[in-house]
């Protein structure tokens, strides 16, 4: 257990899980994180979209180190932080396989939502492209993929669990509000 804790996250098992993501539709997944973060309850979350192709659409937090260990390309990167730095966290749109391990820990699917292909794509887009913290720093306790998976579900009108990070209904009517209200008195 003790050394489980200190093995670097590159050498954990990504394999996939075999029926995890299994047919077309938006699923909330979430894994426990490596090492002490996992240990104490911090999780990973993200979201995917399986289309009818079979191919996979996957939102969340994370950065070009991890996605190049996991294989998979960016197609959305909103505020351009993770192609200028390859540590830096933020919100992508990715090809990675929604299925692999979170080095070491195995997925769940928190939820899963029937849409179609049009709506999935558009549904992951639009709600990368909005997050409204968007170009502020990550924050572990904070602002994380589980801040983000909280939006995406609030943006969707979808009922998700929240983990550590995740910020419930109201806090994002606030956040949109403030927002607003600083784009009126901005001009």
């Amino acid at each position: 257990m003790i050394k489980s804790l200190f093995t670097p996250w590159q050498d954990k098992s990504i394999e996939p899980v075999a029926g995890l993501i299994t047919k077309p539709g938006l699923y909330f997944v979430n894994a426990r994180a490596h090492g002490l973060k996992g240990l104490i309850g911090g999780t990973h979350s993200w979201i995917v979209g399986k289309l009818s192709d079979g191919s996979e659409l996957v939102a969340e937090v994370t950065d070009i180190e991890t996605l190049e260990v996991q294989g998979g390309l960016i197609l959305i990167d909103p505020t351009g932080l993770v192609q200028r730095s390859k540590t830096e966290k933020a919100v992508i749109v990715s090809n990675r396989n929604a299925s692999q391990r979170w080095f070491g820990s195995a997925p769940v699917v928190q939820t899963y939502i029937e849409l179609t292909d049009a709506k999935i794509t558009s549904f992951l887009f639009n709600a990368a492209n909005s997050y409204p913290l968007n170009g502020y720093r990550f924050k572990l306790l904070y602002r994380n993929c589980n801040t983000f998976a909280s939006w995406a579900a609030h943006y969707g009108s979808f009922e998700v669990a929240l983990k550590i990070g995740g910020r419930p209904a109201y806090y994002w009517g606030n956040i949109i509000n403030e927002q607003n209200f600083m784009k009126e008195t901005n001009g």
